[in-house]
C-alpha cells in the first residue's frame, strides 16, 4: 500500500510502501529519488505546516523537506491535543 504527500511548493513529493517499510523523497520535477530509508512498521506519510510527518506504530515523527529527521514523539508521549487516528492508510491530525 502506497501513500504519500507534497511539500508546500509541490516540487518534492515523500511516499511510503507500508508493506516494506520504505520512505523516499523525489524531486517532482525530474522524477529523481532524492533520499530513501527503510522504516519499520510505518503507516501513513502526511504534510503538515512546513514538514513531512511520518507515522509509525510507535510515534510520529516531524521531517523537513530533505527528509532529515527533525523531531519524534512516542505516541504514549503525545498530548490530548496532538492526539491521532490512523487507518491503514492515512493519518490525521
Amino acid at each position: 500500500m502506497l501513500n504519500g504527500a507534497f511539500d508546500h511548493s509541490f516540487s518534492r513529493a515523500c511516499a511510503m510502501n507500508i508493506d516494506n517499510g520504505f520512505v523516499g523523497l523525489w524531486d517532482v520535477k525530474t522524477g529523481k529519488l532524492l533520499k530513501h530509508e527503510t522504516m519499520k512498521f510505518v503507516v501513513s506519510v502526511e504534510h503538515y505546516q512546513d514538514h513531512f510527518l511520518v507515522l509509525r506504530h510507535d510515534s510520529l515523527n516531524y521531517y523537513d523537506y530533505d527528509l532529515n529527521l527533525k523531531k519524534k514523539i512516542s505516541v504514549k508521549d503525545l498530548k490530548l491535543e496532538n492526539k491521532f487516528f490512523y487507518g491503514p492508510h492515512t493519518g490525521i491530525i
